[in-house]
């Protein structure tokens, strides 16, 4: 499995999410809500994860995240970075 990396695409896409959730948070008497939610670990780099998580505490929401999904996964994490997905995710 080759994974086809575009950093650029994820910190638009990251910078698109917060712009979202911070016009629409609280909206139609506070039923709208964000959340965080980059997709998997195996598709994010570390970096785009970080920075999620920091938008996340700094806007208050919670974060979701998909991770030990499949074996590919799994040995594409520990290759990676020496850890299990759930370790990375961490």
């Amino acid at each position: 499995m080759k994974y086809a990396w575009d950093e650029a695409a994820g910190e638009e896409g990251l910078r698109q999410a917060i712009a979202f959730i911070e016009k629409h948070q609280g909206s139609y008497d506070d039923r709208v809500r964000g959340i965080m939610a980059p997709a998997q670990v195996d598709t994010c780099s570390a970096a785009l994860l970080q920075q999620a998580h920091a938008a996340a505490d700094g806007m208050d929401l919670p974060l979701t995240l998909h991770a030990s999904q499949s074996v590919n996964e799994f040995q594409e994490m520990t290759h990676r970075h020496g850890m299990t997905p759930v370790g990375v995710a961490a």
